[in-house]
């Protein structure tokens, strides 16, 4: 995963692709748009906010 300034969104751990969205459904659960991975929530925190 590359990493990107805090103005720019992350990447997906998964499969590359840069995130849009992340739905957190549950404790152990989240999903991440538009790709639909599912990751573990926080995963991605990095103070991006759009």
């Amino acid at each position: 995963m590359p990493d990107h300034p805090e103005d720019q969104p992350p990447d997906c751990p998964h499969c590359g692709h840069t995130v849009t969205a992340i739905s957190v459904v549950g404790p152990t659960e989240a999903y991440v748009s538009p790709c639909g991975c599912e990751i573990a929530p926080g995963l991605l925190a990095t103070g991006f906010e759009p």
